[in-house]
């Protein structure tokens, strides 16, 4: 045939044949005419036959093309690969041979085409050739490392951990392609030792390799996927994050999976151990420095279902997200926060979640803030009073007043014993109501005996207010506080008898 006609129509052949099924003799017969005219027509014919001879081994195979027509032998022999997939490998083992020869070829295209010619073949029939397409990862042309690589990921036998060392090493490729090629392989071929090399490929520059590597880790399953996945949770990247995120779910859906199969020996017991681990590697990524690296380890966590029969895992995820960066998110946690409480109220959230709510009360949103009141009110947290405390001589006004509400909501003990820090922070309010309502509620605290020489001294302190009506409760408050505290301030006394309001002058 290779001297009859040219490489243009032999590769005319080789697309009729890989289409067509059969065509009538005369069609084979003008296909060999030595007028171009009737070799068009009969190539027509022959593409819409009905019976004809099967081609079962092509001369352009064995001889190889001339230099001047590379592309079009490349392309004549990935047309020829489309037959004997469609057959399934009948009598293919010479033809795969004859494509293994053309990886030794000089020619890229060549190679290529041979080696995605192979990749359509049977794996079965691939499997005798492990070894040349192992050796093909190392080829000079990228693309045709990219397609050995998706071949082997097809490939059961080749589930090793020399395979897999050498997808690794061919995933340190420049071009993104091959390294979506090698993540995507690794992962189909299952080997745990892929594990570490595709937790770095979540940290690649292209979204496709990072995905490819995400969804690699999760067909490992938890075992090997946990610990390279949950490093990435802390990464400063967002899209690092995410896709070690989905890593982490992917493996948790791959448990579910193989418990719905019902493997044998496998049990509840052992998917329970199982996402044990993957919970072993994410808690302690609750309590991380970085408040992104806290809110993606609470985030799959929630997503595990973990956090649905474990309460104390629930009020540690809420509580790792009170400082993130978002206000949706600090309000979420919040409310997550105050329901927990109510259900579990005596002290049920825990010193830590105490000082975390007082910690709302000074956030810079007021949603926040108000949230964090009805947090508290709602849960009462043991230990949180003392904490809120601290904050009632804050030097900002709006986390003053969060403590004030934060402890009259908590009622009880916890109020009583700091009602006098409850009144002492009001008097530096900005409103001369609430500056009136604390003395005058120090004033009755006074004459029961219950403040010290320097409480006293704060309300004397309210003779130089700017409100004539604060200034007046002050010196009936001193009234009320007893002789003994008049003569102690009497320089306060003098100056309020001097008062520019009569109403001050006469108190």
């Amino acid at each position: 045939l290779g001297s009859e006609f040219s490489w243009g129509d032999l590769l005319q052949l080789s697309r009729c044949l890989s289409t067509s099924s059969g065509a009538p003799p005369n069609a084979l017969a003008r296909c060999t005419h030595r007028d171009p005219r009737a070799r068009v027509g009969g190539r027509g014919r022959w593409r819409h036959g009905v019976a004809a001879a099967t081609w079962h081994r092509s001369p352009l195979v064995a001889a190889g093309p001339p230099r001047a027509s590379e592309g079009l032998f490349a392309e004549s022999i990935a047309a020829l690969a489309m037959p004997m997939a469609a057959r399934g490998g009948g009598g293919g083992g010479g033809r795969s041979g004859d494509l293994v020869t053309q990886l030794t070829s000089r020619v890229g295209s060549v190679r290529l085409a041979a080696m995605e010619a192979l990749g359509k073949l049977p794996p079965a029939e691939l499997e005798v050739h492990l070894q040349t397409l192992v050796a093909t990862l190392e080829d000079q042309e990228w693309q045709v490392r990219a397609a050995a690589a998706a071949a082997l990921g097809s490939l059961r036998a080749a589930a090793s951990q020399g395979v897999a060392a050498a997808l690794a090493r061919c995933s340190e490729d420049r071009h993104a392609r091959l390294r979506e090629a090698c993540a995507r392989a690794m992962g189909r071929l299952g080997v745990s030792e892929a594990a570490p090399r595709l937790g770095e490929l979540l940290e690649d520059a292209e979204q496709d390799v990072r995905r490819e590597a995400s969804k690699a880790l999760g067909l490992l399953g938890p075992s090997p996927a946990a610990a390279p996945a949950a490093q990435r949770l802390a990464h400063s990247s967002a899209e690092v994050r995410a896709a070690a995120q989905r890593a982490l779910l992917d493996a948790k859906r791959r448990v579910e999976e193989i418990g719905e199969e019902a493997a044998p020996g496998f049990s509840a017991a052992a998917l329970a151990a199982t996402l044990q681990t993957l919970r072993a590697h994410t808690e302690p990524l609750l309590t991380h420095a970085e408040p992104d690296a806290r809110r993606a380890a609470a985030e799959v966590l929630q997503r595990f279902g973990a956090t649905q029969d474990d309460r104390d895992l629930a009020v540690r995820c809420a509580v790792a997200v009170l400082h993130d960066a978002s206000e949706e998110v600090r309000l979420g946690a919040l409310n997550e926060l105050a329901a927990l409480g109510a259900d579990m109220r005596g002290g049920g959230l825990g010193e830590a979640a105490a000082t975390a709510l007082a910690g709302c009360l000074a956030d810079d949103a007021p949603e926040v803030r108000r949230a964090a009141v009805r947090a508290i009110a709602q849960a009462a947290p043991a230990g949180a009073a003392p904490v809120v405390a601290e904050l009632l001589p804050h030097s900002m006004l709006h986390v003053r007043r969060a403590a004030v509400a934060a402890l009259v909501a908590m009622e009880g003990e916890a109020k009583d014993s700091h009602i006098v820090q409850i009144h002492l922070a009001l008097l530096k309010d900005s409103s001369p109501q609430a500056r009136c309502g604390a003395v005058e509620s120090i004033a009755a605290l006074g004459a029961e005996g219950r403040l010290s020489p320097e409480e006293v001294a704060a309300v004397a302190g309210l003779r130089i207010d700017p409100h004539w009506a604060v200034r007046r409760a002050a010196a009936e408050a001193l009234r009320h506080f007893g002789p003994e505290a008049v003569r102690r301030h009497a320089a306060e006394v003098d100056q309020l008898l001097l008062d520019s309001d009569w109403r001050g002058r006469r108190a």
